[in-house]
């Protein structure tokens, strides 16, 4: 009797196990949390009673995976067990490197051929690029605006020593090193390397996250400080932000790394963020700024009180949008535009603000692109 009552648990356990997939399927039973992934996932199809239904059901059944039942707490378990005990380097299909001492990398191909120096630009390349940026500096020197280009390093660039063995470079020169050259020796637009002056200020504190792809606060102040200081020679009256003019809060984050391994619970770290000693009145503004075509951020950061210091608008990847705690205590008002290059709308919102200043700001990884004309 015990060994049929027995019997009859595991099949019920086993039958219960086999419908879970199914359940989440229906009701989104899976506690986990999504992960972050570089493409738009397969959806399971409205339930309808059509025929147009059944053939896309059909159709779907090739990306099945993609909302396989309580596929985030699959997906969870398998990087925790990479991490844990096999200790892989590469995890998550190749989005994430483990590094040494618990850092986290971009494993994605091409910041991996980044790192390697595997794809050197041509000539040609670097004298397009070199039109294109003097093209941009004439065209917003006409609206009165002076033009600072500024190249963030990688994660990598500056921690070398934590990225993981095995990913040998095949050149001595980054792309970065020949573009940095490149325009020294043949232009005279204010182009700001960032990698001299994070590298050195690695004394003072991380700069980087270790579970996430950007610096943090004090390595955008470290920046933004360098920015300010090839300014001040341009912009009469600008200010230069010390470190002393901000304390230091500890908090508990979890990074877009993390995240994208859906382990953002896991893997927090401690670090810091800078917050200002003054507490200047500061506002957030978006109305009457448009809509920004590319569907990234769009907004302006200004002082509460009446200023004479100038204005900006600061063109950038994700990695600008931390200089937005720094920029009130140099700029009147900011605005803040997400998109990698000086294109059509952004000369028309600069023509709008009418500011002092055009920061345009790319990460390494991204610089080739944001250096060329958008090709069509």
């Amino acid at each position: 009797m015990l060994k049929k009552l027995a019997d009859a648990l595991l099949v019920t356990a086993f039958l219960a196990v086999l419908c879970l997939p199914l359940a989440d399927s229906l009701f989104s039973l899976d506690p986990a949390p999504p992960t972050t992934e570089r493409r738009q996932l397969a959806q399971w199809p409205a339930f309808s009673l059509s025929v147009d239904y059944m053939r896309e059901l059909w159709n779907s059944l090739a990306d099945y995976g993609d909302f396989f039942g309580f596929r985030n707490t699959l997906i969870r378990w398998h990087n925790r067990l990479e991490l844990s005990l096999w200790k892989k380097q590469i995890l998550t299909g190749g989005d994430v490197l483990l590094g040494r001492e618990g850092w986290l990398f971009l494993g994605w191909p091409e910041s991996v051929d980044d790192w390697r120096n595997a794809f050197p630009l041509s000539e040609a390349e670097l004298e397009a690029m070199r039109r294109t940026i003097e093209a941009r500096r004439d065209r917003l020197e006409e609206q009165g605006c002076q033009y600072l280009l500024v190249i963030v390093p990688n994660k990598a660039t500056v921690y070398p020593e934590y990225y993981p063995s095995g990913f040998q470079k095949l050149r001595s020169d980054s792309r970065l090193d020949q573009i940095v050259r490149f325009m020294l020796a043949n232009s005279d637009v204010s182009l700001l390397d960032l990698r001299p002056a994070l590298i050195e200020a690695k004394e003072i504190g991380e700069l980087y996250y270790h579970t996430d792809t950007h610096w943090n606060s004090l390595g955008a102040l470290v920046g933004f400080r360098e920015m300010m200081d090839l300014l001040e020679e341009k912009v009469p009256d600008l200010p230069v932000p010390d470190l002393d003019n901000y304390v230091r809060e500890e908090i508990q984050r979890a990074g877009d790394l993390a995240r994208m391994l859906s382990l953002s619970d896991v893997l927090e770290e401690s670090t810091s963020v800078l917050l200002s000693r003054g507490k200047a009145p500061v506002r957030t503004v978006r109305d009457g700024l448009g809509i920004n075509p590319d569907g990234g951020y769009l907004y302006a950061v200004e002082r509460d009180v009446a200023s004479k210091l100038p204005h900006a608008v600061v063109l950038g990847d994700s990695f600008a949008q931390t200089l937005a705690r720094f920029t009130p205590a140099c700029f009147t008002r900011t605005v803040f535009v997400h998109g990698l290059r000086v294109e059509d709308f952004a000369f028309e919102l600069i023509a709008q603000e009418q500011p002092d200043v055009v920061i345009q700001e790319a990460v390494e990884r991204y610089a080739e692109r944001a250096l060329t004309e958008r090709r069509q």
